[in-house]
């Protein structure tokens, strides 16, 4: 089975004004090719994304701790940051 390999440019700011996290990064395969559709989450939350046609994605949250990203992708392996 195939495996997503990079949840590249994973970018974590925070926005003082709204206390939010924004997450925001961009998912590709072995090759470097960008992957479309894939779902990325907090795990155990609620809140996440999918990737776009660059295999881009961003998303708020509020938790402040660190927090486990999950990607899952039909077909690859899932995976954990």
């Amino acid at each position: 089975m195939k495996r997503i390999v990079y949840l590249l440019i994973l970018l974590v700011s925070v926005n003082s004004v709204m206390a939010q996290t924004t997450i925001k990064g961009k998912v590709t395969d072995t090759k470097g090719e960008a992957l479309i559709g894939v779902n990325i989450a907090v795990k155990n939350s609620y809140d996440g994304a999918t990737t776009n046609v660059k295999g881009e994605f961003t998303f708020e949250t509020n938790e402040k701790d660190l927090v486990i990203i999950t990607a899952t992708y039909i077909g690859y392996v899932p995976q954990e940051k």
